[in-house]
């Protein structure tokens, strides 16, 4: 799902070899056009491309040993999972709450839909079908230098972050630290998933920077907002180097708004949470149908249901 040039597609033709069969699907018939030339150009032939929506997969070509999206989904479509032949492997970048998203590989195990690995990753969402992932950009200063991206299951008062840096400013410190090039996406899930409305991308222009409009935002999913109230994460070189003598950083929460010390309060005490109790842990993720009974409560656990199914996020 996602044709975008057939290079991908035809990598995948040649994985296959000449006995097997690739199809690829896109919504935008300029694009397949593209891909279809490609792949001649490439003397590529066992890879179809196909015009539609790529969330109805392509049934008169089941079963698919394997299926790939590389186009970014909110919910995994059932036929996905329907044309899948057994033993086949889904992998699909699931946007997951808010702006988090990540690329996971899923294989029914046991009759369950399970994750047998995932690493953070964003594609451009899937448009008009029925899986279609729209987004909100809320400008949050005049001259547009900051920008809050909203998805579908976050609500947002666009006016009560108009100008949101204009009111009261705090800060916490959290003595949460990260070695400089260390990846902090699983702060980034746990936060998505421990605060009430998620966490989003909140891109901000240089000129912001500079003009000190924000601090130092951290530069992936970073904002937490709740009414007229916004916070971000920011970081800032630690007091002490690692025991080896490689540089730390600590992350910090700015907040504006009328509820910015209890909010940034809330964003900083969750970092903690995640640091001494969910830090070294293994995250698996599942599928479920919505209609499935509800989960008993789990530390480190969390259920959401999009329009699609239940997706269960499970440090373990």
């Amino acid at each position: 799902m996602g044709a975008g040039t057939g290079f991908n597609a035809g990598l995948l033709g040649y994985l296959v070899g000449e006995t097997g069969h690739v199809t690829t699907i896109d919504v935008d018939e300029d694009i397949v056009d593209g891909a279809r030339g490609g792949l001649a150009a490439a003397n590529i032939h066992n890879v179809e491309v196909i015009l539609g929506d790529g969330a109805v997969g392509h049934a008169p070509n089941t079963p698919y040993d394997r299926i790939e999206a590389t186009v970014g989904a909110h919910g995994v479509p059932h036929a996905w999972l329907d044309q899948l032949a057994p033993g086949g492997r889904l992998l699909t970048p699931l946007r997951l709450r808010g702006s988090v998203s990540r690329s996971i590989a899923f294989e029914n195990q046991d009759g369950a839909w399970r994750s047998v690995g995932s690493q953070m990753n964003t594609f451009m969402p899937l448009r008009r079908g029925i899986a279609d992932d729209p987004r909100v950009f809320v400008p949050l200063d005049p001259d547009n230098t900051v920008t809050l991206v909203t998805n579908g299951d976050q609500k947002v008062d666009a006016d009560a972050l108009s100008d949101i840096f204009r009111q009261p400013r705090t800060e916490v410190w959290t003595d949460v630290t990260f070695r400089g090039p260390e990846s902090a996406e699983y702060l980034e899930l746990w936060l998505t998933c421990a605060m009430p409305n998620g966490l989003s991308r909140m891109p901000a222009r240089a000129e912001a920077i500079e003009k000190g409009l924000v601090t130092a935002p951290y530069p992936s999913s970073t904002a937490v907002f709740e009414g007229g109230t916004l916070t971000y994460l920011t970081r800032r070189p630690y007091a002490k180097k690692a025991p080896d003598g490689a540089t730390l950083y600590e992350f910090g929460v700015i907040g504006h708004g009328h509820d910015a010390e209890a909010l940034a309060g809330d964003v900083a005490d969750q970092i903690r949470t995640w640091n001494r109790d969910f830090r070294s842990r293994e995250v698996k993720f599942e599928l479920q149908p919505l209609d499935a009974a509800a989960l008993e409560p789990k530390p480190g656990r969390f259920a959401f249901d999009n329009a699609l199914n239940r997706i269960v996020i499970q440090w373990q």
